[in-house]
């Protein structure tokens, strides 16, 4: 097999936070870990794995297609490759050949990851929709997050490689489509900008807004009422005429 060598592209480089060169080597399948944030960045489509499976059983591994390695806390965490490793996996491999990286958080080694797929190809529509809700529900958990609120849709497309106005968009979509206008997204029928079109004709964000108020107003009342007739109950009128007065604005 032949060796592979030190990669040295500025470009990726710069994208790798901890600033060291990335080193190639030869690691157990078994060894390498999975994580949910990469996994459902590119979810496994069977058919490509199933073509890497077969060009894996006739002819070997592409060694100029080794799998990307997040080393971190002595972990080998797959962040790019997937299809790679599964199609190793079911040919029966032992090991493969890996491209081991440094960053000190998880939004860079996603970044990364993001790069790697938009310089093989476009992604669509439907990927940037499924990338996007793993990049939002890290700063969910607090991680990568910047904590103000008007950063948020820039840091997403900057980890992402796309443009504000995108993500807004993305978000919109996500948030009010229905499953079937989704359904038509995935399978490359509607485009993000026709979704968009089409959801925000039918749609008012603010009658979102409207209803969650209303809710939390009709709890809130039933709240005072449950209180109300706990003093009724026990015939406290005096604690009744409080509790009313209190509730009265200044």
């Amino acid at each position: 097999m032949k060796p592979l060598s030190i990669l040295t592209d500025e470009r990726k480089l710069e994208i790798n936070n901890s600033g060291t060169v990335l080193l190639a080597r030869m690691i157990p399948i078994q060894d390498i870990k999975l994580q949910k944030e990469f996994q459902q960045l590119f979810p496994l489509n069977p058919s490509r794995v199933e073509t890497i499976t077969q060009s894996i059983l006739a002819d070997g591994y592409d060694n100029s297609q080794p799998l990307h390695i997040w080393h971190v806390d002595g972990k080998y965490i797959l962040i790019d490759g997937h299809h790679r490793r599964e199609g190793a996996l079911r040919a029966g491999l032992y090991d493969v050949p890996c491209y081991l990286h440094e960053f000190a958080f998880i939004d860079n080694a996603l970044k990364y990851a993001i790069t790697l797929q938009t310089e093989r190809r476009n992604l669509s529509d439907a990927e940037l929709l499924k990338a996007l809700k793993v990049v939002d529900s890290l700063k969910v958990r607090g991680l990568g997050a910047e904590g103000e609120k008007g950063k948020s849709a820039s840091r997403s497309a900057e980890i992402l490689g796309i443009s504000t106005s995108r993500v807004e968009k993305t978000r919109f979509v996500d948030k009010y489509a229905t499953d079937d206008i989704k359904a038509q997204l995935e399978r490359g029928e509607l485009t993000l900008n026709k979704a968009y079109q089409i959801v925000r004709s039918s749609t008012n964000p603010d009658d979102s807004a409207t209803a969650e108020k209303s809710k939390k107003i009709h709890k809130d009342a039933l709240l005072i009422l449950q209180r109300v007739q706990s003093y009724l109950d026990t015939d406290d009128v005096s604690g009744l005429k409080v509790f009313v007065r209190e509730q009265i604005p200044n």
